[in-house]
């Protein structure tokens, strides 16, 4: 029985300055290594204590990168004697796809900076997650400009390709006369609809959900909104628009211009901002829904720091469920979008049978609600204004 050893090449290291979490590093190394060639079903892997030596890393890290690879089915642990390899090729593929060379357009690609102005590396890092978590092979992320460039250069092997295109002509002249399947993750899509070959997440009903919430269950009738400029709404967040006005149009309610503040980005400063301006305007809202749950954290502070309190004066819904907001004072009551899922379901599609046009059935993810403390009834409310 040969012992799997750790390649000493630098380049197939674990880089502690990468956004990128350490244990997906280390399982793609690990995944690399045993789909090398060099290793056989039986053979032994590195202990935990010679990963977590050779790569500096927690316990933790160490045995949650194995547990994935366990799960995958590419190693088995046996308690007392150590982690074996099982299969180079993982647990059975369902459909044949793994033969070829597979390919994922995000509408978004993963973005792993966790500053607190940032909620994309919460977004990314659950897409990506997903799609490690589902994929049998090396998941590749790679700038849009460089796809072209990429697909005729690299070797046709199993690989699962991640980047950043918004618009489907780009994506068909890219793939044009290339046998590529493909998937886009439509994260901002402008109705909840269902696209060949796309995953989309449904932000419309998603909204409209949480303004039924607010004006059948809690009697609200002035609900505000903090969203982007308006050029962006046709773009970004179109989708959380539209469910807005949804909602006020189920219940006969007019969508007044005074109750519209559009922040310049996402930021909890924007949110800040966007609030005050709100309250400048000195017009009644007993409620308000913030389309990130940054920009909503953001305006609770300002309206904190005006002597109202949410949600005693003020009910505040936000948009994503992103981390930490649960522990937020009050914790955010929000709609969750789901991104892991999103990742898993595009490695389905993937996997899934194409029709005679090449095109695959698509799907569209549900949102959920996450109730908290930050909404209560409009009983309870002074309005402010």
């Amino acid at each position: 029985m040969n012992s799997f050893e750790i390649s000493k090449n630098r380049e197939d290291g674990i880089d502690h300055a990468s956004p990128i979490p350490k244990y997906l590093q280390l399982q793609q190394f690990l995944i690399r290594q045993i789909q090398s060639g060099k290793y056989q079903a039986g053979d032994k892997l590195s202990t935990d204590a010679e990963l977590k030596k050779r790569f500096n890393l927690s316990t933790s890290t160490v045995m949650r990168a194995l547990y994935e690879l366990e799960k995958a089915g590419f190693i088995t642990r046996k308690q007392g004697a150590g982690t074996f390899l099982k299969s180079a090729a993982g647990a059975p593929a369902q459909s044949s796809s793994f033969s070829r060379r597979l390919l994922l357009i995000c509408g978004a690609a993963p973005n792993f900076d966790q500053g607190h102005e940032n909620v994309n590396w919460f977004i990314g890092h659950e897409i990506y997650r997903g799609l490690v978590n589902t994929f049998n092979g090396r998941v590749r992320i790679t700038a849009s400009e460089k796809l072209a460039e990429e697909l005729v250069s690299v070797p046709p092997d199993t690989q699962l390709y991640v980047a950043a295109v918004n618009r489907r002509p780009l994506i068909q002249a890219t793939l044009a006369g290339r046998d590529v399947p493909y998937a886009i993750i439509d994260q901002q899509s402008q109705m909840p609809r269902v696209t060949a070959n796309s995953v989309s997440l449904d932000h419309v009903h998603g909204v409209y959900n949480a303004m039924a919430y607010l004006i059948e269950e809690l009697g609200h009738r002035d609900v505000a909104f903090i969203g982007p400029g308006r050029d962006e709404l046709t773009v970004q967040h179109c989708g959380r628009w539209s469910g807005y006005c949804m909602g006020l149009q189920a219940f006969d309610l007019p969508l007044r211009d005074e109750l519209l503040v559009y922040a310049e980005s996402g930021s909890l400063a924007d949110g800040y901002r966007a609030a005050q301006s709100l309250l400048a305007r000195k017009v009644k809202f007993t409620a308000v829904f913030v389309t990130t749950d940054l920009k909503a954290i953001g305006a609770i502070r300002a309206f904190s720091e005006a002597g109202l309190k949410v949600p005693e004066d003020i009910s505040v819904m936000g948009f994503d469920d992103a981390p930490g907001v649960d522990q937020s004072d009050p914790p955010l009551t929000t709609v969750r979008l789901p991104y892991f899922e999103a990742g898993v379901a595009a490695v389905k599609l993937l996997e899934s049978a194409a029709g005679p046009d090449g095109m695959r059935p698509g799907r569209l993810l549900p949102t959920r609600m996450v109730l908290r403390s930050s909404c209560a009834s409009v009983n309870s409310c002074a309005a402010a204004g």
